[in-house]
């Protein structure tokens, strides 16, 4: 047992041919299960997070008129459904906030949640200009009284001008006459 010796047969050379051939083949099949595997990866979660990403950058830049297509029962279905709502709701407020810049002070927003900072914000604002415009329309009010007063204290002095007129008048001819 000093030297070993290798002997193979013609048998056992075309055995390990066959199993070279086999392993040639398994791996030539792991290598195209795995590239598919990451297309796969890629087309159902690499592509819709990053037009989720896309989008989220396109509504923090003011855009919503953004709609994700993406249709699944999965986690990433949940999360576009869940994105495509916020992104209505943004656009609910939006129209809100129209409303109220074009004077309409009778919308009240509805609270999603009591963590709704956004409609507690326009809420308050509402109320606010509500408050400011009430303030405006008395201050109106009283400077029309005042003006009406005014007027009033006006049409006694021109009347009081008048009878003083007429009597200077009246004396002028006394005096002419006497």
């Amino acid at each position: 047992m000093v030297g070993w010796e290798l002997r193979t047969n013609e048998g056992s050379t075309i055995l390990m041919a066959y199993g070279l051939q086999i392993l040639i083949y398994v791996s030539l099949f792991c290598l195209a299960f795995g590239l598919f595997f990451k297309w796969d990866t890629n087309q159902n979660i690499g592509k819709p997070i990053r037009e989720i990403s896309a989008a989220s950058k396109a509504i923090a830049l003011g855009d919503t008129d953004i709609r994700l297509e993406y249709q699944s029962n999965d986690e990433i279905g949940e999360l576009t459904n869940s994105f495509n709502n916020m992104i209505s709701s943004t656009i609910a407020q939006s129209d809100m906030l129209e409303h109220i810049s074009n004077g309409d002070l009778t919308v009240s927003p509805q609270l999603r949640s009591p963590n709704d900072r956004m409609s507690l914000s326009m809420r308050s604002m509402t109320n606010k200009l509500k408050q400011t415009i009430s303030s405006i329309s008395s201050g109106a009010q009283q400077v029309l009284r005042g003006s009406q007063q005014v007027a009033d204290g006006a049409g006694m002095l021109a009347q009081g001008s008048i009878e003083q007129a007429s009597a200077i008048e009246e004396l002028s001819n006394t005096m002419l006459s006497i």
